[in-house]
């Protein structure tokens, strides 16, 4: 499954890096990674060594916490415990990841004082593995940063969103794209099989909303900055700026597109207005559905509802683009067309005046009709027409329960509806 937890076993002296190993263990959760630990406060019938080595053998990564000191060899061994647990995970074929964190300068681990084995030891880590160094004097939260960082995405290429159902593409190449680059990009995603699958697509908006968060953590670059990203993303955001492409244009303005930048805070975000210039480069991290059941439901609310809407199927259309959707695709394309058909029909059946009246109110939504309707009659839009306007505008308001010929409040000039009323009468006289 491609969202199983990965087991981590941490071989390293217990003592030396008891604060590191603490850190890491409340962390590594949070990434889809299991901490394997031998004082696990468990009473179990196999010796230490044997225990520990079941545990590697058992493990699908193993971190190598190497200090200024060897340990002592074990009873009957020549090797330490911690130089045994690395053999036995090469002898595995596991993949380690190498930390050294010591006292001394880099260039110089060793100390004079440390045994011969460990100089021995050193030389085949130099050789075997790509080493990274941290002085002990580094804050622990910046270290156990650092190793999660680097195990984090090497190990994870995916990663499912519970809340939303949501798998998405964890490394993220430090490479910008121009907003019409995005379906190259996703092209060449699915071209790879990038984990395991070949259907990822560029996220829209509200996709890409649901991984922004109200929380801040720390920028795995090392910058100031603070991430608004979900904690699971945290450490594959490598890259210097965290703005991201959604495949959402400006409905407006097709030369604009919205985005997020996820180093700001959700409601401070400018990705709300859609003003990203599409010739301007963002970074990309593709989505792709763990189920198909969200859209399903999404388009049989919008078909079973009894007041199902124009503008509805619109943007269900708008969402899914990508061609995996054409099953869902299919029928909301036939609906939309019979009540585009139905509309038109409807509309052609109307008189000219009511014809105008429709499209009049179409264009202030935000109003009711009568407000729309007299807005319009008192701009001169029906000069030519204006008795028919009137009474069409009285027959709204007697529907709208807003014709007030008579009044019985104490202050007739605050009752809108009564005022609006006389109006229209005055102006129907005026028209005879």
């Amino acid at each position: 499954m491609a969202n199983q937890i990965k087991k981590i076993f941490i071989a390293s002296r217990f003592e030396e890096f008891k604060e590191i190993r603490e850190r890491l263990r409340n962390e590594l959760s949070y990434y889809g990674m299991d901490f394997i630990d031998l004082n696990d406060n468990k009473a179990v019938a196999h010796p230490p060594l044997e225990r520990s080595l079941q545990n590697v053998r058992e493990s699908d990564t193993v971190i190598l916490l190497v200090g200024d000191t060897y340990g002592n060899p074990l009873p009957g061994k020549s090797k330490s415990y911690t130089h045994l647990e690395y053999e036995e995970a090469k002898k595995y074929k596991k993949n380690i990841y190498v930390f050294c964190i010591g006292k001394s300068d880099t260039n110089n681990v060793i100390r004079s004082t440390t045994i011969q084995k460990m100089k021995e030891w050193r030389k085949e880590l130099d050789k075997n593995h790509t080493l990274s160094f941290h002085y002990k004097s580094t804050n622990i939260e910046d270290i156990a940063h650092e190793i999660i960082k680097s195990v984090y995405i090497e190990e994870n290429k995916v990663w499912l969103d519970d809340d939303t159902g949501f798998m998405w593409q964890v490394q993220i190449p430090d490479i910008r794209y121009a907003f019409v680059d995005q379906l190259k990009y996703r092209n060449q995603l699915n071209q790879n099989s990038y984990g395991g699958f070949n259907d990822w697509r560029i996220p829209s908006i509200d996709e890409l909303k649901t991984i922004n968060t109200e929380e801040s953590y720390k920028n795995s670059y090392g910058y100031d900055e603070e991430t608004f990203i979900k904690k699971p993303l945290v450490y594959s955001m490598i890259m210097k700026y965290g703005r991201f492409w959604s495949s959402t244009s400006n409905p407006k303005n097709n030369n604009l597109a919205y985005g997020i930048n996820f180093n700001r805070k959700r409601n401070n975000s400018k990705s709300e207005h859609g003003n990203k210039e599409k010739y301007k480069t963002r970074y990309i991290r593709c989505v792709r559905l763990w189920t198909y059941d969200t859209v399903n439901t999404e388009l049989n609310d919008i078909l079973n509802s009894p007041d199902i809407k124009i503008q509805n199927l619109e943007a269900f259309l708008q969402k899914y683009t990508d061609s995996q959707y054409n099953e869902y695709k299919k029928p909301a394309s036939k609906k939309l067309e019979e009540l585009r058909k139905k509309k038109k029909e409807e509309f052609n059946s109307l008189t000219p005046i009511e014809q105008k009246i429709l499209t009049i109110n179409e264009g202030n939504s935000n109003m009711t009709e009568s407000i729309s309707l007299m807005n319009a009659i008192e701009n001169g839009e029906f000069d030519s027409e204006k008795l028919d306007a009137l009474l069409k505008l009285k027959e709204l308001m007697i529907k709208e329960n807003k014709w007030k010929e008579a009044s019985g409040a104490k202050n007739l000039k605050k009752n809108k509806d009564y005022q609006r009323t006389l109006k229209i009468i005055e102006l129907m006289d005026g028209c005879k």
